[in-house]
């Protein structure tokens, strides 16, 4: 069993039918579904099907990927860019907590 502070989370990925957490320190499989993964963590964005995010670890984003922290690539189709860089915008500007 881990425990896991939510700012430790970097990202959350499907595989299967499981969750890899990707923490600031480890990476494990979770027993869990990405889906009640992702519910324990509700401030992460789900920016693609398969992956969700901790805006606060993002180190860059492109085209078509978001670089995280740890230089973790992760896809960002063109229909979710948008709303993803607003999101940015608006933790920078201190409006999400």
């Amino acid at each position: 069993m881990h425990l896991v502070a939510p700012m430790d989370v970097i990202l959350v990925e499907a595989v299967g039918k499981r969750a890899r957490i990707c923490l600031a320190y480890d990476t494990f499989e979770a027993r869990a579904s990405f889906s009640e993964v992702t519910a324990i963590f509700p401030d992460l964005m789900r920016v693609h099907r398969s992956y969700a995010v901790n805006l606060a670890r993002i180190h860059a984003v492109d085209q078509a990927s978001i670089i995280m922290e740890g230089d973790e690539a992760v896809p960002l189709p063109k229909a979710r860019r948008a709303e993803v860089m607003q999101r940015i915008r608006a933790l920078a500007d201190g409006e999400l907590d």
